[in-house]
């Protein structure tokens, strides 16, 4: 627990602000864009595929380039150039895998783009959506983060029955509930505060919380996902480089999934 703590500590300090603090400037999207190539790399990795050099270095690119480009491209071009980098991404997967010759197992070149686009469109939302709007990224980022601490302690009151088990065999349904409505009144605290988002026919803190509910429970899906992909390929962690937590994708895989979802409510509210 010590361990995990002091990691926690340290994300917060080498991650976290910085990207408060240079959120609106260059400096945001690339970071972002780092540590989005450290989550492809896991994924591959995870699929075996690191030592296959197209695969590997196609999708550390794909992924930079598409958080690079959502935020650098103007808008006006900006859908049609982040297509076109993924047909490339995805028809040199499909070259590599034709001109194996039937040495790489399909599956496995599924689960790879699979995991690599998720990992992409995760980060390239974050991008975006500090785009829309100067402070909905903020709760976006910590929201689950705020799932998971409040699924645990939840848990370990209250939990008696599991949620699925045969997946992660530590989650509880009242640990699952007990998140969902500490992140709707955290999200609702903010929209109460802020007063974001502002212009709509309803008190901000009435759809901040909404969007803590939506956040909550997409977060806790994508944070099973990838537990079923570990499972699928044997592993505990996707990696090491944060000691008492794993990898980039343990710690942000939660993170990734509710960002389109996010996004795409943004959206509708600051666009549509």
């Amino acid at each position: 627990m010590r361990t995990r703590i002091i990691t926690a500590l340290v994300l917060i300090v080498v991650l976290f602000v910085p990207l408060c603090i240079f959120s609106g400037t260059p400096a945001y999207p690339i970071i972002l864009a780092l540590a989005g190539a450290v989550g492809t790399f896991e994924i591959t990795k995870c699929t075996g595929l690191h030592k296959n050099w197209p695969v590997l270095i196609s999708s550390i690119l794909f992924t930079i380039s598409e958080c690079l480009c959502s935020w650098f491209v103007p808008e006006s071009h900006r859908l049609i150039v982040m297509f076109l980098i993924f047909t490339v991404y995805l028809l040199i997967l499909l070259f590599v895998l034709v001109f194996s010759k039937g040495k790489l197992d399909f599956a496995v070149f599924a689960s790879q783009f699979f995991g690599v686009f998720y990992v992409t469109l995760g980060f390239t939302c974050i991008v975006m959506i500090r785009l829309l709007n100067d402070h909905i990224y903020l709760p976006v980022l910590i929201g689950p983060w705020i799932t998971d601490i409040s699924a645990y302690f939840c848990g370990k009151a209250f939990g008696k029955h599991k949620l699925i088990p045969e997946i992660s065999p530590k989650k509880t349904v009242e640990g699952s509930v007990g998140a969902i409505i500490v992140t709707v009144i955290a999200f609702g605290i903010y929209g109460a505060v802020t007063g974001e988002p502002s212009g709509l026919p309803v008190p901000g803190f009435v759809v901040m919380g909404a969007a803590g509910a939506i956040v909550s429970v997409v977060s806790q899906v994508g944070d099973l996902v990838m537990s079923t992909m570990k499972r699928k390929f044997d592993i505990k962690d996707f990696g090491k480089i944060f000691p008492g937590h794993g990898g980039m994708l343990d710690r942000v895989d939660s993170v990734i999934i509710s960002t389109p979802f996010i996004y795409a409510l943004a959206y509708l509210i600051f666009k549509g």
